[in-house]
């Protein structure tokens, strides 16, 4: 049985990560395809048109520029985007609060769950665009510079040392935002109480909970690069070597749209990992706060009792 809570040390909570997906793997993913499949097709299907949309450079899409049309339908895109994203990514929270109570939980016990917590999905991205997102672009903002700036100064040593810091406030803020979206679903904490304590989780054990954030984060990236990008590439140079423009005009459309599904099916589903990890965080904070296992272990003699 997998242990949820548990205090976990920088080793741990990568480990653990990958231990969850072996003992609840299949029931889980099979959970996420079920309640996220429709979602992730229209999601693949948006991302084709709209990139079509805004690489086809013609006239209707310049007259849209002009008139603003076209800013305000990217806003209202991003922001659905937004929400079904969140959707896909509760189906994480809402498992890891589900086997608390249940070994082998079932799809529509989880799609109970989301359906109790719909609301707060869709006011995350609203309250965050208050909140997260000006505080995201400001520390971008600064980390790029401190690191343009460590550079300018140490050269070639300034520019990992610039990259670290970089790295850092990068995983760190990716941490702050993934464990308030935790603590907003497993509790009933309001968005900003949530936000708060994700920020206290993050720096009870900073460096450990930072890095396994990148180290996850890294893995994701490492593993979409290899799988999508790389192929993607080596394909479209060797679709470039073929003599008749109109095959070759055909072949690009359609590898285009399976390459969008395939990229963004893998990329939601390897993205996993980096929100099991986030969770390893959450629950090994609980463990530290509450003693949850020792009142588990309690309920369980109990229940054996009776």
């Amino acid at each position: 049985m997998f242990q949820l809570y548990k205090q976990r040390n920088f080793g741990a909570l990568i480990s653990d990560t990958f231990t969850f997906f072996k003992a609840h793997g299949k029931n889980y993913l099979k959970s996420y395809f079920i309640i996220s499949g429709s979602i992730l097709l229209v999601i693949s299907l948006v991302t084709f048109l709209l990139a079509k949309f805004i690489l086809g450079g013609d006239e209707v899409t310049r007259s849209m520029m002009d008139n603003g049309t076209f800013y305000i339908l990217a806003f209202l895109g991003c922001f659905v985007y937004l929400v079904l994203s969140l959707v896909c990514y509760s189906v994480a929270v809402f498992y890891l609060k589900a086997i608390q109570e249940k070994e082998a939980p079932e799809t529509k016990e989880i799609i109970a769950l989301l359906k109790a917590k719909l609301g707060k999905i869709v006011l995350f991205p609203i309250a965050s665009l208050i909140s997260f997102i000006p505080l995201i672009t400001l520390v971008l903002i600064v980390s790029g510079a401190v690191s343009a700036l460590i550079f300018a100064t140490l050269g070639l040593f300034g520019s990992i040392l610039g990259f670290f810091v970089f790295a850092v406030m990068g995983s760190f803020m990716a941490s702050w935002v993934l464990l308030s979206f935790y603590d907003n679903l497993t509790k009933d904490n309001g968005f900003f109480t949530s936000m708060g304590n994700g920020f206290t989780i993050v720096l009870n054990g900073f460096w450990k909970n930072v890095g396994a954030t990148a180290i996850m984060g890294i893995i994701v990236f490492a593993v979409l690069f290899f799988v999508t990008v790389l192929p993607e590439i080596i394909g479209t140079f060797t679709l470039l070597d073929q003599a008749n423009p109109e095959v070759f005009d055909g072949s690009i459309s359609i590898l285009s749209i399976i390459g969008t599904i395939f990229t963004v099916l893998l990329s939601f589903a390897i993205t996993n990992l980096a929100l099991i990890g986030q969770g390893m965080i959450y629950y090994s904070n609980e463990e530290e706060k509450g003693n949850n296992s020792l009142h588990s272990q309690i309920d369980l003699i109990g229940g054996e009792s009776e």
